[in-house]
C-alpha cells in the first residue's frame, strides 16, 4: 500500500536520488508486490525483491510492456477471486450493485473472446453467454451458473487472445466492425488494460465486503496462475 498522504511529503523531494535502489521497507512501507525486480522502488509496482525475473513490462519494447500490463490485470481479476466459495463468487456483497466476482470473470471471457476474436480476427463465432434477448446474461444470470464452467471459458478465452496478440505481425493491424469503424490492435489492447482495471476495482471493493482481504498484489506466499496457463 502507498504510505497515508499525512505521513509522506509527496512533492519531488520525497523521491530518491536517480539510480538509488532501495528496500521495501526503506521506500515502499508495503509487502513484497506480485512483480519483483532488482530496480528502483517508487511504489508497490516496482518493489526491489531479487530472486524473480523483472517484470517484461518495465523496460521492454511496446508489445512486451502492453501485454506485461494486461497479463497483471488479469492475474489480479484471478487473485481476486482467489479461495471463496462458488457461493460468495456469486455473492452481490456491494449492494444495491448486483455485481459479482463471478459476474466480472464472465463478462471478462466475453470481453477476451468479443475483442481479440469477434473484432480483431474476424472469427464468425457467437457470444458465450449474452444474447440480444439478453445482452448483460454475463452479469445477470449468475445464481445457477457453474463455477468451474466460468473459469474454464475464461481462461480458454485468455489464451487464445495470448496467442492472437503473439502471432500478430504489428499494433498497427487494424480491423472494423459495423461499431468501430477502425481500430488499431494497440488501441484494441489499451482498451482491454482499461477495461479490467476498471472492474479489478469492482472486484476490490467485492472481495473486501465479502471476507475483508484486501490489497494490490498477492503476499510473496500466493500462487496465482494467469488464467488459461494453469
Amino acid at each position: 500500500m502507498y504510505p497515508a498522504a499525512d505521513a509522506v511529503d509527496m512533492d519531488h523531494t520525497a523521491h530518491p536520488p536517480a539510480n538509488t535502489v532501495l528496500n521495501d521497507a526503506e521506500w515502499c512501507g508495503g509487502p513484497p508486490p506480485r512483480r519483483r525486480s532488482t530496480t528502483v522502488c517508487l511504489n508497490d509496482y516496482d518493489g526491489t525483491v531479487p530472486g524473480q525475473i523483472p517484470d517484461p513490462a518495465w523496460n521492454g519494447d511496446e508489445r512486451t510492456t502492453l501485454t506485461g500490463f494486461l497479463e497483471d490485470q488479469r492475474s489480479t481479476l484471478a487473485w481476486k477471486c482467489q479461495g471463496l466459495s462458488d457461493a460468495q463468487l456469486k455473492t452481490p456483497s456491494v449492494p444495491p450493485s448486483s455485481l459479482t466476482l463471478l459476474g466480472l470473470v464472465r463478462h471478462m471471457a466475453e470481453v477476451e473472446r468479443s475483442w481479440f476474436r469477434r473484432r480483431l480476427s474476424a472469427e464468425p463465432i457467437g457470444r458465450i453467454w449474452c444474447t440480444e434477448a439478453q445482452p448483460d446474461a454475463d452479469f445477470d444470470s449468475v445464481a445457477d451458473a457453474d463455477v468451474a464452467e466460468a473459469f474454464s471459458r475464461w481462461g480458454e478465452e485468455c489464451r487464445i487472445a495470448r496467442s492472437i496478440l503473439k502471432e500478430l505481425d504489428s499494433l498497427d493491424v487494424t480491423f472494423s466492425t459495423p461499431d468501430y469503424l477502425e481500430m488499431s490492435a494497440r488501441c484494441m489492447v489499451n482498451h482491454m488494460i482499461e477495461e479490467y482495471s476498471r472492474h479489478n476495482g469492482h472486484a476490490d471493493l467485492i472481495r473486501e465486503r465479502i471476507d475483508g482481504k484486501t490489497g494490490d498484489f498477492p503476499s510473496s506466499e500466493e500462487y496465482v496462475p494467469l488464467p488459461g496457463q494453469g
